[in-house]
């Protein structure tokens, strides 16, 4: 990439860092006034996210040894698909049910769990 032919392995950094806070706004779309809104926000997410994973195994890909890279993708994928799939829906819930004590405030609930995981 553009990146590798300048000469800054660490603009892959730069990207990681300020990717989220681009993201950030899609974990709102609880709170969006209208389901046109709240669809377009939804529909943006696969793609940033994709553009962050992307991002991330390039980066683990220039930084780790080549005999480490395969254990290094491999830890990298189970850990967030751990992370999001497994615990996830469960602190939704657990926030739904035992914080806010009200089914129907379960937007907020998505929102205290998905922006902090943008981050």
């Amino acid at each position: 990439d553009r990146s590798m032919r300048r000469g800054d392995p660490l603009a892959r950094f730069w990207i990681l860092a300020l990717a989220p806070l681009f993201v950030l706004p899609l974990g709102l779309a609880t709170f969006a006034p209208g389901p046109m809104s709240a669809m377009f926000l939804v529909a943006l997410g696969p793609t940033a996210v994709a553009a962050i994973g992307t991002t991330m195994l390039a980066l683990l890909q220039s930084t780790v040894p080549a005999d480490m890279r395969g254990i290094a993708v491999a830890l990298t994928g189970f850990v967030n698909t751990f992370l999001a799939a497994a615990l996830g829906p469960l602190l939704i819930s657990v926030l739904t049910e035992h914080v806010f004590h009200d089914l129907t405030r379960v937007g907020w609930s998505i929102t205290v769990v998905v922006v902090p995981s943008l981050l």
